[in-house]
């Protein structure tokens, strides 16, 4: 620095005792850098670069931040909904179990000695006794959900009066083997047939009218998304990653075990303060019980639809658990779908910052004066010969980027399939695919039965059809029977009303019964087949419970036809068993005797049977031979089968 002082020949130019870089030299005239033009360039521009990159960048951000709460802000909402309602609940126990301990607290040890079972009870029916309103309540939301989802109106008066059936119609139902029988005698039949003929003519004019779906509201997606929104749902999501996303009353949740082993353990911790075996509905209601003693409608309405419990209002520790995992499995799809979505606007912001950057470059050089044109005008041979030979890669790669970022059909996790256009899908369902991973170019399939993965280029299914199980609207699912042409309209209807009530009774299964029709009459054969068409709580998403619940519809309906009497059963046809010796291989093989008779004793005439077509062909060593041997296996085969059943 105190070189530089002064008006010394290198405080005037540093690189005075050399002839080659003149910026440096007596050629450049000291103090005059700082104003050259072309330094005053360079300035420019840099600052011009950093002023657009950041506006790139933000703009970029935004644009992607938007794009994300969008797609998925409505679908954290009502996530957070349910993450909410499972934590009071958790916190509903420590409650419940605080207030207990006070109680034993404020009473006399004496009188602890010799309590028993029944201060318990009446405590429970103290506490019951100041909510008795939420039974009630909830009885009244779950007409109001049923309506809402469509399921038959079913009057709990009729079912009472019905109660000799429904009391022995037993239908059992496991989490591994389900078994459905049915006892209905013949009084019954002529109840059920009376109650029939008395019933209001609503579902008659309902079921002639047919179904009706409402049209769905289209999502208006709003333009004006505030940064604090998307900062606010940026953070919500950081929530899930959380090791107790459901409060730390709940427990640990980070993985599937330990969310299984916490949600086990809420249960038990609700049902300790129960007196039944089974945990009631209205245990939970206290969620939804105000300060004022009021109870909030909506939080009870979601709490029913959260949990589903049975028509009774009892809900098992299988389908508590079941609940919570659900969420769970929402949870951690719903992460992961954001992450392949923030991975894909990662990988397209990087194709934008090629092309932005190369028309940057080529601004620069034409700001400093250097004709870029020439030079890439030089290369346009070699670059045209290129481009011919990856247009149709090109083109395809184009529609995949535009399949993936602007349809967006499927997200990860999501049971889909892919087929041609004008393909006939199947009435079974045919989402069997899971999304494992998306990206620009590919996505990752994995096929749900063997579990084998296929990886497809979105430009080739750019054109195709692609169904979203996830997307779609609660399944329906068909069971096929056939009945006998004898079959009454009377035993058609009792069986219509059992089948209605079957799907009633399980409301965590079965959303309705939509109908009951013919498809099929075979005079002939001597049946008439019928298809029971039945809509599902559950969309294609949850392939697993639709299979399960499908099964079990079937054993029913099956078991339900056999008690009626109106299962078919083919006619029996005749099969001869008898293994045939050595007399019956000539017949067989039509070996003539002599005289000119055939084996079976008639005249040989030269043709075959009848007199028509063509003499049966000779019998050759082979054919012998081929006989014999399958006529000694059938003989080892009878003796080991008489083995066997000595």
């Amino acid at each position: 620095m105190l070189m530089l002082q002064g008006k010394s020949r290198f405080a005037n130019h540093w690189g005075y005792w050399q002839p080659y870089i003149e910026v440096f030299n007596e050629c450049n005239p000291s103090g005059t850098i700082v104003e050259s033009s072309m330094n005053l360039k360079v300035q420019l521009l840099a600052l011009a670069l950093s002023i657009v990159v950041a506006v790139k960048r933000l703009l970029i951000g935004f644009q992607q931040g938007r794009k994300t709460f969008l797609n998925y802000a409505e679908e954290l909402a009502r996530l957070m909904k349910k993450i909410l309602l499972i934590s009071e609940v958790s916190n509903l126990a420590i409650q419940l179990e605080l207030e207990k301990e006070d109680d034993d607290d404020l009473s006399d040890p004496d009188e602890d000695k010799i309590r028993d079972g029944n201060a318990n009870l009446e405590g429970w029916a103290g506490r019951q006794a100041r909510i008795a309103g939420i039974e009630t309540a909830a009885e009244i939301i779950k007409q109001d959900i049923d309506k809402e989802e469509g399921v038959d109106d079913i009057d709990h008066d009729d079912l009472h009066v019905d109660s000799s059936i429904a009391s022995r119609t037993n239908v059992t139902s496991n989490t591994d083997t389900t078994k459905h029988k049915l006892f209905v005698s013949n009084r019954e039949k002529e109840f059920v047939k009376g109650f029939l003929l008395g019933q209001s003519q609503k579902r008659r004019i309902e079921r002639l009218l047919g179904t009706w779906e409402e049209p769905e509201r289209e999502r208006i997606l709003t333009e004006s998304v505030s940064i604090g929104a998307i900062l606010q749902f940026r953070q919500s999501l950081s929530k899930l990653d959380s090791k107790y996303p459901f409060s730390y009353s709940f427990g640990k949740a980070n993985m599937r075990d330990h969310c299984v082993q916490s949600s086990q353990s809420l249960y038990l911790r609700l049902l300790r303060q129960s007196p039944d075996p089974v945990l009631h509905f209205n245990t939970l209601g206290l969620v939804a019980l105000q300060r004022d003693g009021i109870l909030d409608g909506e939080k009870l309405k979601s709490l029913i639809k959260l949990f589903r419990p049975d028509r009774d209002g009892r809900l098992s520790l299988i389908d508590f658990v079941k609940s919570v995992d659900n969420v769970y499995k929402e949870m951690k799809l719903l992460r992961a779908s954001v992450r392949s979505s923030q991975k894909i606007d990662k990988s397209f912001e990087q194709i934008f910052n090629v092309v932005f950057y190369f028309v940057i470059i080529l601004l620069i050089l034409n700001a400093l004066g250097f004709n870029a044109l020439v030079v890439f005008g030089s290369l346009s041979s070699i670059i045209l010969s290129f481009s011919f030979m990856i247009s149709q890669a090109s083109s395809k790669f184009v529609e995949g980027l535009l399949f993936i970022i602007c349809r967006r059909p499927y997200d990860i996790g999501d049971y889909v399939t892919i087929q041609p256009v004008d393909q006939e899908s199947s009435f079974n369902g045919s989402t069997h695919w899971i999304v494992r991973d998306i990206d620009l170019l590919t996505t990752t399939v994995m096929y749900s039965f063997t579990g084998e993965v296929a990886t497809l280029s979105n430009g080739s299914i750019a054109n195709s059809r692609v169904m979203n199980g996830a997307r779609s609207l609660p399944a329906y699912l068909y069971v096929t029977l056939r009945f006998g042409v004898d079959t009454s309209f009377e035993k058609l209807e009792i069986f219509r009303e059992a089948v209605a009530r079957f799907v009633h009774k399980r409301p965590r299964e079965w959303g309705k019964l939509m109908d009951i029709k013919n498809c099929d009459v075979s005079t002939d054969k001597g049946y008439i087949e019928y298809m029971v068409v039945l809509q599902h709580v559950n969309n294609w998403q949850q392939l697993g419970s639709l299979f399960t619940s499908r099964s079990h519809a079937r054993t029913f309906c099956h078991e339900l036809s056999k008690q009626l009497g109106i299962r078919y059963k083919s006619p029996s046809l005749p099969v001869d068993l008898n293994i045939l010796g050595s007399s019956g291989v000539e017949a067989v093989l039509g070996e003539p005797r002599a005289g000119g008779l055939t084996a079976a004793g008639g005249p040989s005439l030269g043709v075959g049977e009848r007199g028509q077509g063509p003499p049966p062909r000779p019998p050759n060593e082979g054919d012998r031979d081929r006989v014999s041997r399958l006529a000694a296996e059938s003989e080892e085969i009878r003796a080991l089968i008489s083995d066997r059943r000595l």
